[in-house]
């Protein structure tokens, strides 16, 4: 019998290859198999940070961030979504974020432009 972090970590793997592939239809795909991943694994952060890397792809931030925030509340050191979190933060000039999530060099920069801002 497999245990369920084994076969989590499989499906993860499979769900990786939709992502390199990443035409149209393996985004969907990928999209389909980690909801119902959750459906079973609830708060399992590598299919929620999948999900907030899909709906990055598509340039749907808000989605995208509610996942990697959720993520990040239940691994703080989860890597893709500390990654996409500060690119999302770069691409959309979000100080606040970057703050939030950059690395301590960007971080002490974005909040030294806030401080100026007020």
């Amino acid at each position: 019998k497999i245990d369920d972090d084994t076969f989590c970590s499989v499906v993860q793997e499979f769900c990786a290859g939709f992502f390199v592939i990443s035409t149209p239809e393996s985004m969907e795909a990928m999209k389909e198999v980690c909801e119902l991943m959750l459906s079973r694994f609830r708060n399992n952060p590598d299919f929620l940070s999948d999900l907030g890397s899909y709906h990055m792809t598509r340039k749907e931030y808000k989605k995208s961030l509610k996942y990697f925030d959720k993520v990040l509340k239940l691994k703080p050191d989860c890597y893709p979504a500390i990654k996409n979190s500060c690119m999302y933060a770069v691409q959309q000039k979000d100080l606040p974020y970057m703050v939030k999530y950059g690395s301590p060099a960007e971080s002490a920069s974005a909040q030294a432009r806030l401080n100026a801002l007020k």
